[in-house]
C-alpha cells in the first residue's frame, strides 16, 4: 500500500528535472510533504507529456456517478498482479498512463498500536531525489461541463531491502522508463509491467517523526531523521 507521499521541490526544480511545465491551472501548488488521498498532486499524462497537470490522488472512474474525490480513497493504489482482472482498471492501463511525481514516500510499520513511519526515497542521506512512480488516471465530467483528473499508483511486491517495512511498494520509474511508460505502444499491459518490474530502484528507508501519521501535519519538520520508537519493538 502505499498511500502517502512527499513533494518537498519548487516548481522550477520539478520543470527541469522532467522537462514539462507546470499548467496555467495548476501553478498555486505547493510543496507537500504528507501528501494523501483527495489531495491535488503533480502528474504528467500520456496525452498531455509537457503538461505537469494537478490531480486527485485516489481514482474517480469516469463512469463514476457522484464525481466525488473521496470516493476514490479506496482506489488510491492498483496491484499490478491484477490489473487487468479489474474493470476499472484494465482500459486505463492500456491507454492512460501517468507518472506520478515525487522525491519519496511514507511507510508505516505497524505494532500493536504504535505506527512508525519511514520516509522512503532513492537517497541514504538526507537529499531526496526527484523520481516519478507509475500510475493511471481518469477524467470525470460533470452534467454542467466540469471536471477534474484523478489518478492510482501502481504497486508491486517490494524490493528486499524494503520488505521488512511494508510488503507492497510503488512501481518507481527509472528515467530512462519515463518515456517508455507514457509513450509505449502497449497490446499486452502486463509485459510492460513485468519488464519494469524486473529493474527495481534501489530505494532506501529512514525513520521519521511519529507526527507524519496525522495528514494534518504537513510541513518539513516531520521528515526529519528521528530515532525509531524503541516501544514499538519491546
Amino acid at each position: 500500500m502505499c498511500c502517502r507521499y512527499t513533494l518537498t521541490k519548487s516548481i522550477k526544480e520539478i520543470e527541469k528535472r522532467f522537462q514539462a511545465e507546470f499548467a496555467t491551472e495548476a501553478i498555486g501548488w505547493q510543496p507537500t510533504f504528507n501528501g494523501a488521498p483527495t489531495q491535488a498532486l503533480p502528474v504528467i499524462t500520456n496525452t498531455e507529456p509537457r503538461e505537469i497537470q494537478c490531480f486527485h490522488f485516489g481514482l474517480v472512474p469516469s463512469k463514476s456517478e457522484t464525481g466525488s474525490p473521496d470516493k476514490g480513497i479506496s482506489l488510491f493504489n492498483a496491484r499490478a498482479e491484477t490489473l487487468l482482472e479489474k474493470p476499472t482498471f484494465k482500459h486505463l492501463i492500456q491507454s492512460q498512463r501517468c507518472l506520478i511525481l515525487t522525491d519519496g514516500y511514507l511507510e508505516f510499520q505497524k505494532k500493536g498500536k504504535l505506527k512508525q513511519p519511514y520516509w522512503i526515497k532513492q537517497s541514504e542521506n538526507g537529499d531526496a531525489p526527484l523520481f516519478a512512480m507509475a500510475g493511471i488516471w481518469d477524467w470525470w465530467t460533470g452534467e454542467n461541463g466540469d471536471g477534474f483528473g484523478s489518478f492510482s499508483i501502481i504497486t508491486i511486491t517490494p524490493s528486499p531491502e524494503i520488505a521488512w517495512v511494508h510488503d507492497r511498494m510503488p512501481l518507481v520509474l527509472s528515467e530512462e522508463q519515463e518515456n517508455k511508460w507514457l509513450t509505449t505502444p502497449v497490446t499486452d499491459a502486463s509485459l510492460l509491467v513485468n519488464a519494469i518490474q524486473s529493474h527495481k530502484i534501489p530505494l532506501f528507508p529512514m525513520a521519521i517523526s511519529a507526527s507524519a501519521n496525522d495528514t494534518k501535519n504537513n510541513h518539513a519538520g516531520i521528515l526529519q531523521p528521528q530515532p525509531v520508537q524503541l516501544s514499538l519493538f519491546e
